[in-house]
C-alpha cells in the first residue's frame, strides 16, 4: 500500500511539472495592455518589479523602417535564480500587435499568438544569476507608426514552486523611420539644418527664409505644430517624443525634414 501511494505520489507530481510554465505559455503573458497586462506572476505566484535593461534590439536611434527585421535580445537577471523564462511582444498605441517574431534559428525559444510574441521552450530555462534569448522581429509596413515592446521575465529558484520566484516586466518604445521614404527624399534640401536633432525642447533652423512656413506633423500625416517664423529657436518641449515631419515651404517649394523628440 505504501508502494501504491508513493507511486500516485509521483505520478501526480510529474504531471504537476508537465503542466507548468517551464515551456513557456502560449497565450498572452508578457505584461503588455495587450495581453491585459497578464504576466509570469499569474502563475508563479510571485509578485512583479519593473525593470529597465531587458531588452535590446539592433534597431537605431532613427527609427524602424518599415518591412525590415531587425535582432531583439530579452536578458533577465536574478542572483541565485537557476531557472529562467520570458514572453516578448510588441504593440501599437491600439494594443494590436505589431511585426511578427521569428526564432532566428535559436532552439530555445519559439513563437506563439501566431508569430506576434516569443517565449522560452524547456530547453531554454536553464542558467545561473541571468540568461539571455535573442530572436529577430519583422517591422509592421512603412506608416505603422511607433510600436511599444513588452516584456515579462521570471527568474526561478527551481524548487518547483513560487517560493524565491521573481518576476520582471519591461517596455521599450521604437519609433518609425521614415527618412527613407520616397516623399522625403524627394523634398530633401541639402541646404537646409535642422539642430539639435534629435532634440527635447527646442530646435534651429539654418538656410530658410523667413518667408518660408514651418509645419509639424505626425507620421500619420496629422498637423501637430505649426510655427511662426521669426523667431530664432522653434520650441517642441510640449509634444510627445516620436519621430515628425517638418514641413518647411518657401513660395510654394516645399522641403521634408525629418525631426526626432527626444
Amino acid at each position: 500500500m505504501k508502494k501504491t501511494v508513493l507511486s500516485i505520489f509521483a505520478l501526480a507530481v510529474f504531471a504537476i511539472i508537465l503542466t507548468s510554465s517551464s515551456g513557456g505559455r502560449t497565450d498572452g503573458r508578457s505584461g503588455s495592455p495587450g495581453d491585459a497586462n497578464l504576466d509570469c506572476g499569474q502563475c508563479h505566484g510571485a509578485s512583479t518589479a519593473s525593470s529597465t535593461s531587458m531588452i535590446t534590439t539592433d534597431i537605431p536611434a532613427s527609427g524602424y523602417v518599415g518591412g525590415s527585421t531587425y535582432n531583439v535580445t530579452v536578458s533577465v537577471a536574478e542572483t541565485g535564480a537557476s531557472m529562467f523564462g520570458f514572453q516578448i511582444t510588441a504593440e501599437h498605441s491600439s494594443n494590436a500587435k505589431a511585426g511578427t517574431f521569428a526564432t532566428g534559428g535559436n532552439s530555445e525559444i519559439y513563437t506563439v499568438t501566431a508569430d506576434h510574441a516569443v517565449t522560452h521552450n524547456t530547453s531554454g530555462t536553464f542558467g545561473t544569476d541571468s540568461k539571455s534569448w535573442t530572436m529577430t522581429w519583422t517591422a509592421p509596413s512603412s506608416g505603422s507608426g511607433d510600436v511599444t515592446f513588452y516584456v515579462a521575465g521570471n527568474g526561478a529558484n527551481g524548487t518547483g514552486d513560487a517560493t524565491g520566484d521573481v518576476i520582471y516586466t519591461d517596455s521599450q518604445a521604437a519609433a518609425e523611420d521614415v527618412a527613407n521614404g520616397i516623399a522625403i527624399n524627394e523634398f530633401a534640401n541639402a541646404d537646409v539644418n535642422i539642430y539639435p536633432n534629435p532634440t527635447s525642447d527646442y530646435f534651429t533652423i539654418k538656410g530658410v527664409d523667413k518667408r518660408a512656413t514651418i509645419t509639424l506633423f505626425d507620421l500619420k500625416g496629422f498637423e501637430v505644430k505649426s510655427f511662426a517664423n521669426s523667431v530664432n529657436q522653434f520650441d517642441v518641449s510640449d509634444i510627445e517624443r516620436g519621430t515628425y515631419l517638418l514641413y518647411i515651404n518657401i513660395d510654394g517649394a516645399p522641403t521634408l525634414e525629418k525631426l526626432i523628440i527626444q
